[in-house]
């Protein structure tokens, strides 16, 4: 269990500060994290249950809305996740299924800076991960104690009405650690 503090503050003398998409780079963000995990075993396999809190303690007004993803307001600074996961990938034959639920509004993350596994909206070299709710599916297999096979199912959209994109997608990984 932790918690965690993240801050940005914008500097509009920074000429670089109009390269982050919807305008990332003109707004200071106080971001709140507390994360929450059990350990448990069932059936003899490991368990995990979680779940991370995240909260902007920014204000923002109509100004800061420029650039935002169309239906977002100021007001939306707050996300969840949830997520379960069932075995492990440690040695050959092993196996892990996992569910994880999302829901990050836009202002809950700085999105250029967050992760982009959930959805790969923004540019070839910049994200735009918040305004989103969806599920993860996991399914993984270990092929040695080295390598593993995860499939990802991800069935995502955009939480703000007006806004009509998805991030449901496929994704397959062949992991080799060394």
């Amino acid at each position: 269990n932790q918690v965690g503090w993240f801050g940005f503050d914008a500097d509009g003398n920074d000429a670089d500060n109009r390269i982050y998409l919807q305008n990332n780079g003109s707004r200071d963000y106080r971001i709140w994290v507390i994360n929450v995990q059990a350990r448990l075993s069932a059936g003899g396999r490991p368990l995990k249950i979680g779940a991370d809190y995240m909260h902007n303690t920014e204000n923002y007004d109509a100004a800061d809305l420029v650039g935002a993803a169309p239906g977002v307001d100021e007001d939306d600074t707050d996300g969840y996740v949830l997520y379960a996961s069932l075995g492990s990938l440690n040695s050959r034959g092993d196996w892990l299924a996992a569910y994880t639920y999302a829901h990050i509004e836009q202002f809950a993350v700085n999105n250029s800076f967050s992760q982009d596994d959930w959805v790969r909206w923004g540019s070839a070299t910049q994200t735009r991960s918040s305004n989103f709710k969806g599920h993860e599916i996991r399914g993984a297999y270990a092929l040695a104690g080295n390598i593993n096979l995860v499939g990802r199912l991800y069935l995502v959209e955009a939480i703000s009405h007006g806004n009509d994109e998805d991030g449901n997608r496929l994704r397959l990984d062949l992991n080799y650690s060394f």
